[in-house]
């Protein structure tokens, strides 16, 4: 009798960023800054809140050939540089998209805030 073979980790982020070169980032980020502010403008008597799911289902259907791994990897770059901040969930079991979100070692990464 064969065993099932687990799942492979999720990949790093530093694999996940290398995959992004598919498009210029410069295309990307301003498709992203232009889709953020419309989503952001829809949702403001909620406070603005723009979340990744919907931000990342907007900019890949406005940008050929850009898949939802390499915008996610590069969010997380964009993140690291300081360009924009990714916020916790704090309460998934309230977001209906909870599982679209980014996994990190301090939680779900869900919520999108430009600087």
């Amino acid at each position: 009798m064969a065993l099932a073979k687990a799942a492979p980790p999720p990949a790093p982020v530093a694999v996940l960023q290398a995959t992004v070169a598919a498009k210029p980032e410069q295309e990307i980020w301003d498709a992203t800054r232009e889709v953020h502010a419309k989503l952001r403008e829809a949702t403001l008597r909620l406070g603005g809140i723009v979340k990744f799911p919907e931000l990342s289902d907007a900019v890949v259907s406005t940008v050929p050939g850009l898949t939802p791994k390499q915008f996610q990897a590069q969010l997380l770059k964009w993140h690291a540089d300081g360009r924009l901040v990714l916020q916790v969930c704090n309460d998934r079991y309230l977001e209906p998209r909870a599982d679209e979100g980014i996994e990190s070692p301090r939680g779900l990464l869900f919520y999108v805030h430009l600087n």
